[in-house]
């Protein structure tokens, strides 16, 4: 984990494993991300992600956000439908928000050392998390 960290803070790219909550992986999770400018103190968003989007996300999963979860806007929230957001302190259940993954335990400690501006990217982890 420490090599991790090192590699991630000096390069500023962060690569997250994952553990997925369905079967299906969405493809906004196998693209490359960068953490918005305008990037609030509780979530880190997604600069690119609402680019990223191909259908129509229906909702499901809308529970309490916790650390690692990462969460996708589902239609319910109009134009902000496709934010994907990596969630840093608990939020509770949204209708608008679907919780589609979470960051593997191991990896959690990543998430508080992203900044503005930084690259992100997801691997899948077939481990239990």
């Amino acid at each position: 984990m420490a090599q991790q960290l090192y590699q991630a803070i000096q390069h500023r790219n962060f690569i997250l494993h994952l553990k997925y909550y369905d079967n299906h992986i969405p493809t906004i999770l196998q693209a490359s991300h960068t953490v918005r400018i305008d990037n609030p103190e509780h979530v880190i968003r997604s600069q690119e992600a609402r680019h990223y989007l191909n259908d129509t996300i229906q909702p499901m999963h809308t529970v309490e956000r916790l650390p690692g979860h990462i969460t996708l806007d589902n239609t319910l929230n109009g134009r902000y439908e496709g934010e994907l957001q990596i969630i840093k302190e608990p939020l509770p259940e949204h209708p608008n928000v679907n919780v589609i993954a979470r960051v593997i335990t191991a990896d959690l400690p990543l998430i508080y050392c992203m900044q503005s501006g930084d690259s992100f990217s997801f691997k899948n982890q077939p481990k239990e998390m």
